[in-house]
């Protein structure tokens, strides 16, 4: 994927006009990447719901300590790769949320995640790295997009553990903080 944003982002360079903001070349990334316009999050104005929320039910990830493993390639250097069971997660991810999204959300973004676990083990921060690797070129272009977040423990369940998001658009208004005089 960062290959494909390199390229991309070297094709934009030389085919036409500098882009004049990051939101514009985030959009215009997005684009060569899916091969057709996409959708823009609305930004809302201080006080009001964003127009763009979505709420998702994500199963419930694996470890980030068992998302990626180092191979040996051909040329006799290491390198990163998912593993299966990561390009498995990855697969059902996409089938179970790709049909809420024609295009992938540009902009900055807000997220609240609500991690509901089948027990009392693992970091919060192992949650979040698989889930939104799982949902980049799906949900949004990138993870880098994510500007806000909020992530906490839900009540366990045995039965029925799954992660909760819900991603909103951020307006630069709603990420100003008052100053202190």
């Amino acid at each position: 994927m960062n290959n494909l944003k390199a390229s991309i982002a070297a094709a934009l360079l030389k085919e036409g006009p500098q882009v004049e903001t990051h939101a514009q070349r985030l959009r215009a990334l997005a684009e060569k990447a899916v091969g057709m316009p996409v959708q823009a999050t609305s930004a809302p104005q201080r006080g009001q719901t964003a127009k763009d929320a979505y709420h998702i039910v994500l199963p419930y990830p694996p470890s980030a300590n068992h998302f990626k493993a180092v191979i040996i390639g051909s040329d006799g250097e290491p390198r990163m790769v998912k593993t299966k069971q990561a390009r498995d997660y990855c697969k059902q991810v996409k089938a179970e949320v790709e049909w809420r999204f024609v295009n992938p959300l540009v902009g900055p973004l807000k997220i609240e995640m609500e991690v509901i676990r089948p027990t009392r083990s693992g970091d919060i921060d192992n949650y979040t790295k698989v889930c939104f690797d799982s949902l980049s070129g799906i949900a949004w272009v990138d993870d880098g997009q994510i500007v806000d977040m909020h992530v906490f423990f839900g009540p366990e369940s045995r039965t029925d553990p799954k992660v909760i998001l819900k991603i909103e658009a951020q307006s630069i208004v709603d990420r100003l903080r008052p100053v202190d005089n």
